[in-house]
């Protein structure tokens, strides 16, 4: 079932391809991400922990947002036990047509048109860590992966889904992917979708696991004790 919508923005493609059966100031761009904790090595063939992410304060940029688009700016934390915990602040998000995705995801490239460089050059820093984790989650199911569509776009997805949960608004989630043959494609995933529920079963931003729940240092520490 594909469902066509008309263009949502200047900056992007006018079509999202739907999911079968599923139900400012330029300074601060100039900030990284913050790590808190180091990442950890994952051998491919190992076991994975699931990743979960969780958005604070979302707040609406003004000066980005037209009467047909809004785009609000919010901070995120990416958590995936015993390997990394990731602060990535002021991530900009878009929503139109009942549909939020993050700025970017509309490009191959993850470079959002019509924002200044450091806007630009942050927000496909934050995509690319998201692309990097569902390769990584590919990796670690294997073949088993390719049974499952959301695999493709996993992490991006639920980085979303978080930002709609923290919101308190009913969205559906635009996000993107390349498929096999390096088509970049756009993808809505429905705001009933599973994923939405997930994210609304996960901690909050400040509950979301601190670096010595992570990494375990925290309960060495009191053994030695």
């Amino acid at each position: 079932m594909t469902i066509g919508l008309q263009t949502i923005s200047s900056t992007l493609v006018e079509y999202w391809r739907w999911k079968p059966g599923s139900a400012i100031a330029s300074s601060v761009y100039e900030k990284a991400e913050s790590s808190v904790m180091p990442d950890l090595e994952w051998a491919p063939g190992a076991p994975l922990s699931p990743i979960a992410f969780a958005v604070k304060e979302p707040i609406r940029v003004s000066a980005l947002s037209t009467n047909r688009k809004e785009v609000w700016m919010a901070h995120v934390k990416a958590v995936r036990p015993g390997l990394l915990c990731r602060v990535f602040e002021d991530v900009l998000f878009a929503e139109a047509r009942e549909t939020a995705y993050i700025a970017g995801i509309e490009a191959f490239d993850g470079l959002p048109a019509g924002l200044p460089e450091p806007f630009a050059r942050k927000q496909q820093q934050f995509i690319s860590f998201l692309r990097e984790e569902t390769a990584r989650d590919r990796a670690a199911l294997g073949e088993v992966a390719h049974a499952f569509e959301d695999q493709r776009y996993f992490c991006e997805a639920a980085a979303t889904a978080a930002y709609v949960v923290a919101r308190q608004v009913l969205l559906h989630l635009g996000v993107g992917y390349a498929d096999e043959r390096g088509d970049y494609q756009l993808v809505g995933v429905h705001m009933t979708d599973e994923l939405l529920e997930l994210a609304r079963l996960t901690l909050s931003f400040d509950q979301l696991a601190d670096a010595d729940e992570l990494s375990g240092r925290g309960r060495e520490d009191q053994d030695r004790r």
